[in-house]
C-alpha cells in the first residue's frame, strides 16, 4: 500500500511539474511575443505588431492583446491611408486608435507620434497646394496681362498702319493734283494754239 501511495504521489508530482513547466514555457513565450510586439509598435511596424499580439493572444487571452488588436487595426488603416497620401483618412484612423477605451500606453505614444507626422505632412501638402494655386493664379494673371499688352500693341500697330496709309494716300493725292493741274493747263494751251 505504501508503494501505491508513493506511486500516486510521484505521478501527481510529475503531472504538477509538467503542468507548471508548460505554464512557465507558455508565459515565457507570451512575454517574448509581447516584447516583440512592443518593439514593432515603437518602430511603427503596425502589421508585425498586430501579428505578434495575435500570436500572444493565441498563447494567453488577455484584455491587453484584444485592446492592442483594436488599436492596431486602426493604425494599419491609417498607415495605408498615409501611403496613399490621404491625410484626412489617416488622421481620422489615428484618432480612432487613440480613442479606444483602455488603450495601451506604448501604442498610444507611437500612434501619437505617427499622427504628428501625418499632421505635419498634411500641413505641408496644404501649403504646397495653396502655393501652387497662387502660382497658377499669378501665371494666369500674367498670361492675361500679356494678352492684353499684345492686343494693345496690335491695336497700336493697326492704328499706325492706318495713319501711315492715310498719310500716304494724302501725299499721293497732293502729288496727283499738281500733275492734273499741269495736264489741264497743258490741254488748255494746246487747245488755244489750235485756234
Amino acid at each position: 500500500m505504501r508503494k501505491f501511495i508513493f506511486a500516486v504521489i510521484a505521478i501527481i508530482a510529475m503531472v504538477g511539474v509538467g503542468f507548471f513547466s508548460y505554464q512557465y514555457v507558455q508565459n515565457k513565450n507570451y512575454d517574448t511575443t509581447i516584447k516583440s510586439a512592443e518593439a514593432a509598435v515603437t518602430a511603427q511596424d503596425w502589421q508585425k505588431a498586430d501579428a505578434d499580439y495575435k500570436q500572444a493572444q493565441s498563447i494567453k487571452m488577455t484584455p491587453e492583446t484584444r485592446t492592442a488588436e483594436t488599436q492596431l487595426d486602426h493604425a494599419i488603416k491609417a498607415k495605408d491611408a498615409t501611403e496613399d497620401e490621404n491625410w484626412h483618412l489617416a488622421q481620422s484612423q489615428y484618432h480612432a486608435a487613440l480613442d479606444v477605451d483602455g488603450g495601451l500606453d506604448n501604442i498610444n505614444t507611437a500612434v501619437q507620434k505617427a499622427l504628428d507626422e501625418v499632421n505635419h505632412k498634411n500641413a505641408m501638402a496644404e501649403q504646397a497646394s495653396k502655393t501652387s494655386a497662387e502660382q497658377a493664379s499669378a501665371a494666369s494673371a500674367a498670361s492675361e496681362s500679356a494678352a492684353r499688352a499684345s492686343f494693345a500693341a496690335q491695336d497700336r500697330a493697326e492704328s499706325m498702319s492706318k495713319k501711315q496709309a492715310s498719310e500716304a494716300a494724302a501725299k499721293a493725292k497732293s502729288h496727283a493734283k499738281p500733275q492734273s493741274d499741269t495736264k489741264s493747263s497743258h490741254t488748255s494751251t494746246t487747245s488755244h494754239s489750235s485756234h
